[in-house]
C-alpha cells in the first residue's frame, strides 16, 4: 500500500481567499434581483401561453362549428356530373349516406 504524500496539507494556503462582507451581499443581493425577474418572467410566458391556448380555442369554436341546412331543388336531368365531364352518376347509382 502506497502512503499518501501530502506537501502543507495543513497549510493555510488552502483556504479560501476572504471575501469582504458588503461584496459579498451586493453579488447576493444582485443575484436575488435577478432570480426574482427570470421568475416573474416564467410565469409572465406561463399566463400568456394559457391565454393564447383560451384564444384558439375560442377561435377555434366559433368559426368551424356550423350547423347549417340547405334545401337543394334540382331541375331537369336528375346526373350529377363527376370530375372532367366523362363520368356521370344518376341518382339510383349513388350510394346511401
Amino acid at each position: 500500500m502506497a502512503s499518501k504524500v501530502c506537501d502543507g496539507c495543513n497549510s493555510s494556503a488552502k483556504t479560501p481567499a476572504s471575501v469582504p462582507y458588503a461584496a459579498f451581499e451586493s453579488s447576493m443581493s444582485r443575484a436575488e434581483r435577478i432570480i426574482k425577474r427570470l421568475v416573474i418572467a416564467l410565469i409572465v410566458i406561463i399566463a400568456l401561453t394559457f391565454a393564447s391556448n383560451i384564444g384558439w380555442l375560442i377561435y377555434a369554436n366559433n368559426n368551424g362549428n356550423t350547423n347549417s341546412s340547405y334545401t337543394v331543388t334540382q331541375q331537369g336531368n336528375p346526373t350529377s356530373i363527376i370530375g372532367d365531364g366523362n363520368n356521370s352518376v344518376t341518382p339510383q347509382e349513388m350510394p346511401a349516406e
